[in-house]
C-alpha cells in the first residue's frame, strides 16, 4: 500500500497491512505521529494508507460499524501470545510487526512470543527486531519453569 495524497493531523490511516484506523496527530517530513488511546508513536509515512478524516467517523450509537466497534471486535479476537515456532525467519518479521501493531492499538502491555529454543536463530532475529521499536520498553526470557529461552516476554510502554 502507498499513502494516498498528503497527510495532516486529523486524518485516519492504516499502518502497514493493518485494518484498524489510527489518527494522525502530527506530520514532520517523512515521519508521522500516530495516536490511539494513551499511545503515540512516530512511523515512516510510506508505511501508511490514508482512509479518511477523523471528523467523519460514524458514531457507534447509530448501529453502524464505526472504528470503535471494529476495535472491540479486534480486542475480543486478540491473543497476547504469538506462536512463531516452525516458521521461516522471512515470515516471522511480518508476523511480529502485525502482532505489535495490534497490541499497541488495543492498549496491550504484556505479550509473549513463543519461538522455541532450537539453535537460537529465531530468538535472536525476534530480539533484533524488538530493539527497533521505540515502544518496546523491555523484553526478556520467560521464567525457566515456564519455557525459559524458548519464550520472549515483551513489555510495551
Amino acid at each position: 500500500r502507498k499513502t494516498i495524497g498528503s497527510l495532516q493531523p486529523g486524518d485516519l490511516v492504516l499502518l502497514d497491512e493493518g485494518d484498524t484506523p489510527i489518527e494522525v496527530l502530527d506530520v514532520k517530513g517523512n515521519k508521522v505521529k500516530l495516536g490511539s488511546g494513551n499511545f503515540t508513536t512516530y512511523v515512516a509515512k510510506q508505511r501508511l494508507t490514508k482512509v479518511g478524516r477523523a471528523s467523519t467517523r460514524v458514531s457507534n450509537k447509530t448501529g453502524n460499524q464505526g472504528a470503535g466497534s471494529h476495535i472491540l471486535q479486534k480486542r475480543s479476537e486478540f491473543s497476547p501470545t504469538l506462536d512463531v515456532r516452525g516458521k521461516y525467519s522471512s515470515e516471522v518479521m511480518g508476523l511480529i510487526d502485525a502482532f505489535l501493531n495490534d497490541a499497541l492499538m488495543l492498549d496491550q502491555t504484556s505479550l509473549k512470543i513463543l519461538h522455541g529454543k532450537g539453535n537460537g536463530v529465531l530468538r535472536e532475529l525476534i530480539r533484533q527486531q524488538l530493539r527497533e521499536y521505540p515502544f518496546v520498553q523491555h523484553f526478556e526470557d520467560e521464567h525457566v519453569e515456564r519455557g525459559g529461552a524458548g519464550i520472549t516476554l515483551v513489555t510495551l510502554g
